[in-house]
C-alpha cells in the first residue's frame, strides 16, 4: 500500500464541508510519523517540539503537521523544516527538539500568525503536532 500527500474534500453535506488529509494516513501506517508531540513555541522563522522519548527524533528534513488547537485530529498546517538541535534529556517522559523552517517564501503566513496568536493569549494552550519523515 502506498500513498501520496493529497487532500480529500468531503461534500456529503452540501451546507457544510471539511477537508481531511488522506494522504497523511499511509504514513501514520508505515510509521513514518511521530505522533504525540507537542509544540512549544513557533516563530515565522521555525520553533521547538517535545517528543515522547519512545518516538525516534526526525533527521535531516522533516514535514511538520501542526494540529487545530481546538480540534487535535484536524491539521492546521503541514510546513517542511530541519532539526536544528536537539535535547535528549529535556524531561524523564520527553525530549525536545528545535527546527527551521525551510522554504519560508511558500509559507501560508496566516496559518503560522494564527498559531503564534493562540500563544500570545494563553500561554497554557496545548497544540499537538507531528513528524513526518522524508
Amino acid at each position: 500500500m502506498a500513498g501520496t500527500a493529497s487532500v480529500f474534500t468531503d461534500f456529503t453535506d452540501n451546507t457544510n464541508y471539511k477537508s481531511r488529509n488522506i494522504g497523511l494516513l499511509a504514513s501514520w501506517l508505515f510509521g513514518r510519523v511521530n505522533t504525540g508531540c507537542i509544540l512549544t513555541d513557533i516563530s515565522t522563522c521555525g520553533g521547538s517540539s517535545l517528543i515522547p522519548k519512545s518516538q525516534p527524533s526526525p533527521s535531516g528534513l522533516f514535514d511538520l503537521v501542526i494540529m487545530a488547537p481546538e480540534k487535535d485530529d484536524e491539521a492546521l498546517a503541514t510546513i517542511q523544516a530541519e532539526m536544528r538541535w536537539l535535547d535528549e534529556n529535556f524531561s524523564s517522559t520527553h525530549k525536545k527538539i528545535g527546527f527551521k523552517f525551510q522554504n519560508t517564501e511558500c509559507l501560508d503566513k496566516r496559518s503560522i500568525d494564527t498559531i503564534i496568536e493562540n500563544f500570545a493569549h494563553d500561554k497554557q494552550i496545548i497544540i499537538k503536532c507531528g513528524f513526518l519523515n522524508h
